[in-house]
């Protein structure tokens, strides 16, 4: 009886050594490529790695030169890692579970220039490729303090040209609805009270006036219908009249109150454009939010991209765990089976990372731990952490970035302490720098539930000397000749609110200081402006306010014609009580009881 087939063991050693022979040749070809192909698709943006190593001997890999491109700035690496290198736990492989015990990440940069556009897998966020979200051109340098621009202000003739008067804009409707009213007036005169209507009652009294001349008592009687019938008409059109006044008296208070509300609104226009250009105290209050304010916001829609990135690794736990569907079996076809653990585990953990990061040309040591796909599961939050002691760039740095998906809600955190940050040699070309000085800096972040961001963030600056240019404009030159003597300041940062709607917040006394040194140099000039301003404007408005007068004159006009209207319908009144005259038709009646009427004249329902 033979033990073994060796016919079955041969076949199954060749197997596996062809089965390892094709890894050991094509394995890292093929992680290489699912990490440049597929992790691009994934993150959409370009992802490059120099080469792979793996070792299944050892159950280890690692890689050398990773790059991952910033999809909004192409000429940029969001994330740029020198080497890799970690090793598996195989027997969780088999249950296709990845745990990396330990793992060593060498060389992280972040934000670093390329040397060619990388490949564009969605369109940037300027719509070009290789064109900064900011709208800076690559190797395009920044002036820090951009003094000049905000200080220098805009000539009367350039702001008008950039800038819409909202005088023009208002004459323009104004003069449409005046012109809306007089059409409406002369409208209503036409068809609501109308000269044939008026000259129609004028025949019919004069017709009347005939009739009562006459004694006979049919004719008599049939005057004294046709009067009623006449006082009607005239009194209708007297109520229409005195309704008309009304709505007149409305409509001409209205048309006043647009011209006068429209003739202050070349000094609204004066004040709210001094207040944006002008030179004045108030307008420097804040030239640090307005100098440092967009830069932040960039910096924090970067750090929502880094966050974006990570976060959805850790929340396979954050759902509801879903209900155990049954696999279907189809004849011919392999079926994973999956086996109840006695223990839950994630199907992704990194339990141990050393961490070098090269920040501010200084290598900064740090760990990750506990890095894993289902917080739930595991028990533990993703704590990264970076420190280091003094150096020649600064006197401590630490950095603590806590990711918890243990509960329910997320609870995230990043606290930033930096001690006496040289700030040694950071010039701007040409431009404004610091020679030498110091910052302390520390913050606290907190993000509620992956969505909403609060923290502060405060540097205190010291020991300052800081160089300017030399300055042909007066306001320049105060404000370089106050900052070259000052040598502390601080800047506070809050933010709160979430990634689409957040509040940023700028605080720092350097404002002050600049404030307090442009007030002299500011003054005089900040007239002499406001002057030139205000004349320029008052110009620009003065032919859409022209003839303002006139249109408002074209409703008064019909105004008084309605007057005329209801003192001719007046008129007509009395001339018709005229007509009833007790000499005219009252003495033509006949006596009661001789009368075809009952009730006599009483029942006639005369209107005397």
């Amino acid at each position: 009886m033979k033990i073994f087939r060796w016919q079955g063991l041969v076949v199954f050693a060749v197997l596996f050594l062809l089965i390892w022979g094709f890894l050991s040749f094509y394995l890292d070809g093929l992680i290489k490529k699912g990490l440049e192909e597929d992790g691009s698709e994934m993150l959409q943006t370009q992802i490059e790695v120099q080469s792979v190593g793996t070792s299944l001997p050892s159950q280890s890999a690692g890689f050398k030169n990773l790059a991952v491109a910033n999809a909004d700035n192409l000429m940029e690496n969001m994330v740029e890692i020198a080497s890799v290198a970690f090793s598996v736990d195989a027997a969780k492989m088999v249950s296709k579970k990845v745990v990396i015990d330990e793992m060593s990440v060498e060389g992280i940069r972040l934000n670093q220039k390329r040397e060619s556009p990388a490949k564009a897998y969605r369109p940037p966020g300027t719509g070009k490729d290789g064109e900064a979200s900011s709208g800076e051109k690559a190797g395009e340098k920044k002036d820090p303090f951009s003094f000049g621009k905000i200080l220098d202000p805009k000539s009367p003739e350039e702001i008008l040209k950039s800038e819409k008067l909202e005088t023009v804009e208002a004459a323009k409707k104004v003069r449409e609805e005046l012109q809306a009213l007089k059409d409406k007036w002369e409208k209503k005169l036409e068809t609501e009270l109308s000269t044939q209507a008026l000259e129609d009652t004028k025949k019919k009294i004069e017709a009347l006036q005939s009739k009562t001349k006459g004694s006979d008592v049919a004719g008599i009687a049939t005057a004294v219908q046709d009067l009623k019938e006449i006082q009607e008409t005239i009194q209708g059109n007297l109520d229409k009249v005195t309704n008309l006044k009304k709505e007149m008296q409305a409509d001409t208070e209205r048309a006043k109150q647009l011209i006068t509300e429209l003739k202050d609104m070349p000094q609204k226009d004066f004040e709210r454009l001094k207040k944006k250009y002008s030179l004045d105290l108030k307008g420097s209050s804040n030239i640090l939010a307005s100098v440092l304010g967009p830069e932040i916001k960039e910096k924090i829609d970067m750090f929502w991209k880094y966050y974006e990135m990570v976060s959805p690794y850790l929340n396979k736990g954050s759902d509801a765990k879903p209900k155990e569907e049954e696999t279907e079996y189809v004849r011919g076809k392999g079926v994973f089976v999956t086996f109840k653990e006695q223990a839950p585990f994630p199907d992704f953990l990194i339990r141990h990372a050393k961490l070098s990061l090269d920040l501010l040309d200084t290598k900064i040591a740090g760990e990750l731990n506990d890095f894993s796909d289902n917080q739930r599961v595991y028990g533990k939050p993703a704590v990264m952490n970076f420190s280091s002691d003094q150096d020649e760039k600064f006197d401590s740095f630490a950095l603590t970035a806590k990711l918890d998906r243990t509960q329910s809600v997320s609870n995230d955190s990043i606290d930033l302490n930096v001690k006496s940050l040289k700030l040694n040699g950071l010039m701007a070309g040409e431009g404004p720098g610091i020679e030498k000085g110091f910052a302390n800096i520390q913050s606290t972040f907190k993000i509620a539930d992956e969505k909403n961001m609060s923290g502060v963030i405060q540097a205190d600056l010291g020991g300052l000397a800081l160089k300017l240019p030399e300055q042909g404009n007066e306001i320049l030159k105060a404000v370089s000749d106050t900052l070259a003597s000052t040598d502390k300041f601080y800047v506070k940062i809050a933010i709160d609110g979430s990634r689409e709607n957040y509040a940023l917040k700028i605080d720092s006394d350097l404002d002050r200081i600049i404030s307090k040194a442009i007030k002299g140099a500011v003054t005089g000039k900040a007239k002499e402006f406001e002057k030139s301003l205000r004349s320029s404007i008052f110009s620009a408005t003065e032919g859409p306010l022209a003839g303002l007068n006139d249109s408002l004159g074209g409703i008064l006009k019909s105004g008084d014609l309605l007057g005329d209207k209801s003192t001719a319908w007046s008129g007509l009144l009395n001339k018709a009580r005229e007509s009833a005259a007790p000499a005219g038709l009252k003495d033509k009646l006949p006596l009661k009881e001789k009368l075809p009427i009952p009730g006599g004249l009483k029942d006639l329902g005369l209107p005397f």
